[in-house]
């Protein structure tokens, strides 16, 4: 790894760590805020709430993934069904169980946008 390369990441590293969720949400204001790791927190409002994902974490989303989403957006994943594609992203930071849990919720509700997922994963 090159110093500029490691400088890089550390910088991104950094971007995660200062990033925390906004006091609103689509669903209303935030009462309380979980961090499952970095950039990737658990928000509720007084009625509902999702998970939020960091500006760095979003890019990470494929975009067929976004698309197929209630919201359409990378930021927000409501916690009804949406929940479940943050945690097999990123499940190698938030958990092997919670990863495994979405997995399954998601071979039962969205089978084939899963598919494509774990597909184009084991592609890199």
């Amino acid at each position: 790894m090159t110093q500029a390369t490691s400088g890089y990441l550390n910088r991104e590293a950094r971007q995660l760590e200062d990033v925390a969720p906004p006091l609103h949400t689509p669903w209303g204001a935030t009462q309380t805020k979980v961090r499952l790791a970095e950039g990737i927190w658990l928000v509720e409002t007084a009625s509902h709430g999702g998970i939020w994902l960091a500006p760095a974490r979003r890019a990470q989303v494929p975009q067929y993934v976004v698309k197929a989403t209630h919201l359409k957006s990378a930021q927000w994943f409501e916690e009804d069904c949406d929940q479940a594609w943050p945690r097999v992203i990123f499940g190698a930071e938030i958990g092997p169980v919670q990863q495994d849990q979405a997995i399954k919720f998601l071979e039962r509700h969205k089978p084939d946008l899963l598919e494509r997922y774990l597909a184009d994963v084991h592609k890199a």
